[in-house]
């Protein structure tokens, strides 16, 4: 065999392989995507927009938020009329979810993810960047402060919630979204009294709640959010005495600036609590 021979037989070999390599890529992709759960067939469904974000701090458990093209809504129901599921390779993500005007047709759908890997892996199929949680490590300063240095059992045990951000970057958190109810939930409180004895003091309020107005608040470098709260709403206090109390506040971070978006979960950077020890006096 000639030198030009065998020249023309590497070539050929090698657009042959990238003939091959382009057809199982192209088999590969259109693999993935929707698909109606019932037949299998792909879904008449087209992607607009995609988010996937992690859920949790430990980056363990992700959404996958579709806006789609409209799609029918069962009337009796309230669901999907054709259920479908979420296929990347061999992977199946079934819709637990979807959204869009209260009669139908919907345009939004979402699929839950337990892992990391396989986050990354949809995000990139949909071009998108696959949000992850970080530790901000805001430096921030809390006290719980009484409205008086004594209570009577039958009047309110009000104290001031103080939260100073010592940090040089304005951070923004959420307030509200668990008062809609008997109290707020975003505070939380563990007491116990030393009457006779030291002995925990039983929570007699009613920690059920149907979320709340909610919205982000920007707190800039050495300013002070506060609030107020009535811990009469934990603590019966009718008995005389001194209580020593926990209290914490969650705090729900947001990726920084203020902007059109930012409240969206896609952009939530942190979930924690700050906390603070204090005194209160009943006589």
């Amino acid at each position: 065999m000639s030198r030009l021979q065998k020249l023309t037989a590497i070539l050929t070999a090698v657009s042959v392989a990238i003939v091959l390599q382009s057809w199982a890529d192209q088999v590969s992709t259109e693999t993935n995507g929707l698909y109606y759960v019932s037949s299998g067939e792909k879904a008449d469904i087209k992607i607009l927009q995609a988010h996937v974000y992690s859920e949790n701090n430990a980056n363990t458990d992700f959404e996958v938020r579709l806006d789609t093209s409209d799609y029918p809504v069962d009337p009796k129901s309230g669901n999907i009329a054709n259920p479908v599921e979420l296929r990347l390779g061999e992977r199946k993500y079934s819709c637990f979810g979807g959204g869009g005007k209260t009669a139908g047709p919907w345009n939004v759908m979402w699929f839950k993810i337990h892992n990391q890997d396989e986050a990354k892996a949809i995000a990139k199929w949909l071009s998108v960047k696959c949000e992850l949680r970080s530790l901000p490590g805001y430096k921030l300063y809390v006290q719980f402060v009484p409205l008086k240095t004594e209570f009577h059992t039958n009047e309110p045990v009000t104290v001031k919630f103080q939260l100073k951000n010592l940090d040089d970057q304005t951070i923004i958190f959420r307030r509200g979204g668990q008062q809609r109810g008997y109290r707020d939930n975003q505070y939380g409180f563990r007491a116990m009294t030393f009457n006779h004895g030291v002995q925990a003091v039983p929570d007699v309020g009613n920690a059920m709640n149907f979320g709340g107005i909610s919205g982000l608040v920007p707190l800039d470098p050495e300013k002070t959010f506060e609030d107020q709260v009535d811990l009469k709403k934990w603590f019966a206090f009718d008995k005389a005495g001194t209580y020593e109390i926990h209290g914490f506040y969650q705090m729900d971070f947001y990726r920084p600036p203020l902007q059109r978006e930012i409240d969206m979960p896609w952009n939530e950077l942190w979930s924690d609590y700050v906390s603070a020890d204090f005194i209160i006096v009943v006589k």
